[in-house]
């Protein structure tokens, strides 16, 4: 019967980390996905405000690397890395207004998609 409730344990504290997991990942994603987005607009709008787009990617850098630590232990490496890669990129280009940095927001709201789906439970997920 002891090994019963040891299970029994075992299985709640990993649906718990899962369920946290899941939470924690898409909903970091999906803050950096609205600060990306909003910079994108920014840049876009052809108002010459690339300064006001740099600072809300410097806010999402930060986001990022406060958050990064704890992605580390549930994600993959490199798409955790490649998103605050291309942010850092981003933020660099909009500062000095370079047109590449629009098709490098894209591509970091691309990674950020990635990530929201591969946390999903879906059957494809899982095996």
């Amino acid at each position: 019967m002891k090994r019963l409730w040891l299970a029994l344990v075992c299985f709640i504290i990993a649906a718990s980390l899962c369920t946290f997991e899941i939470i924690y990942a898409t909903s970091s994603a999906n803050e950096l996905n609205k600060l990306v987005s909003q910079a994108r607009e920014e840049f876009d709008s052809g108002k010459g405000e690339s300064g006001k787009a740099a600072h809300i990617l410097d806010r999402a850098c930060k986001l990022w690397e406060e958050r990064e630590q704890v992605m580390n232990m549930f994600l993959y490496h490199d798409s955790v890395e490649r998103v605050g890669v291309g942010i850092k990129c981003a933020k660099s280009l909009v500062a000095s207004e370079k047109e590449e940095a629009d098709s490098q927001m894209i591509e970091i709201l691309g990674l950020l998609e990635t990530i929201k789906k591969s946390e999903q439970p879906t059957i494809e997920n899982i095996f």
